[in-house]
């Protein structure tokens, strides 16, 4: 996809001012694309303009060139430095593992009417791959060989459904207006099995005492593994892993005990501070649950735990907003309905 000529010409107008205009022009841009590389693409016309104008400016006003020259190259730096700062804030990409897909839910804005199918599919997933971090994605997230023809779906003048078979795997776009800017688009990805196979069959979550973590740990486990996440739990340091960990084992030793995640869920682990496991259990009733106030009790359930696992990773804020929003989903059940769902949580 090209260049938006508008959003371009307004961020070169911003570069014109000397040495802070392609830190604005930066700060504009990810804030309106949401997205660091794309950001950067525009940033290849806004910078020299910036630096041109810096240079000039510096050393008109200081009649010294070696300080011309450093305002320079603060000039350059700074909106190379800006994006990545603001990425921090502005949370663009969530993934989440599911029982059959790997989802991967992105805002950033795109004009649907504008673009070929084929070219925004591909343009989707490339961004999609890029926002990966986790090796276990990112190997999920490859380069697509073998895919047949695009499906595409319209649902309404806004919404459009992609889909692809590449090999074993299918991909899914879906792509949905937002409240904010109208422009503001989601680009929901889902990754599955070709013929629905169940890609956490062999998910487990070590469990060791808490004292054993540090980020150096984290990124060692990460590398040498298909580690999705290491939690500081409540209680203990979870490492949740797909498929072998005699390397997990290997690194840490023994761990004090392992779980199935699709085998050994039930609602009393939530006592013991395993929020995950709990998140996971009643998420698989909500999925089921055809009841629309359980359904909401379930809903609100999946994000105390969710509110949980983001406290003790010291998430503050994310935490506090996901409590609100369950306890306002509480709010709308009746004291029966808790009672039953309670109920059947507990086998009862």
């Amino acid at each position: 996809m090209g260049l938006d000529k508008k959003l371009l010409l307004t961020s070169m107008s911003a570069s014109v001012v000397p040495l802070l205009g392609s830190g604005i022009a930066s700060g504009f841009l990810y804030i309106k694309l949401r997205d660091i590389f794309s950001s950067y693409q525009y940033l290849l016309s806004c910078i020299p303009i910036t630096a041109f104008t810096t240079g000039i400016a510096s050393y008109v006003i200081l009649g010294n060139i070696y300080f011309a020259l450093y305002l320079v190259a603060a000039s350059i730096l700074t909106p190379l430095i800006v994006p990545i700062v603001a990425s921090q804030k502005y949370k663009s990409v969530e993934t989440k593992i599911t029982e059959n897909y790997i989802e991967i839910d992105l805002k950033v804005p795109v004009n649907i009417s504008s673009y070929d199918p084929n070219e925004l599919f591909n343009h989707v997933y490339k961004k999609a791959s890029r926002s990966i971090r986790n090796p276990y994605y990112s190997k999920k997230l490859g380069p697509l060989n073998n895919c047949g023809h695009l499906k595409v779906t319209y649902i309404g003048d806004d919404k459009m459904v992609l889909r692809r078979r590449c090999g074993e795997l299918f991909v899914e776009v879906t792509i949905t207006p937002q409240r904010e800017p109208t422009c503001q688009l989601g680009w929901h990805i889902k990754m599955g099995n070709k013929k629905g196979q169940n890609i956490e069959k062999d998910r487990h979550i070590l469990f060791y005492k808490k004292d054993v973590y540090s980020f150096s740990l984290k990124e060692k486990l990460r590398r040498g593994s298909n580690v999705i996440d290491i939690r500081n739990g409540l209680k203990y340091l979870e490492v949740d892993i797909i498929g072998n960990y005699d390397y997990i084992i290997n690194v840490l030793g023994r761990p004090l005990f392992v779980s199935n995640i699709n085998e050994n869920g039930n609602f009393e682990l939530f006592w013991e501070g395993r929020f995950w496991e709990v998140h996971e259990f009643v998420e698989s009733k909500w999925r089921s649950e055809a009841d629309g106030e359980l359904k909401d009790f379930y809903q609100g359930l999946i994000l105390v735990c969710a509110s949980m696992i983001k406290f003790n990773k010291g998430e503050n804020e994310i935490s506090d907003k996901l409590m609100e929003s369950a306890l306002r989903l509480f709010l709308r059940v009746s004291d029966s309905k808790i009672n039953a769902g309670l109920k059947a949580l507990y086998g009862e």
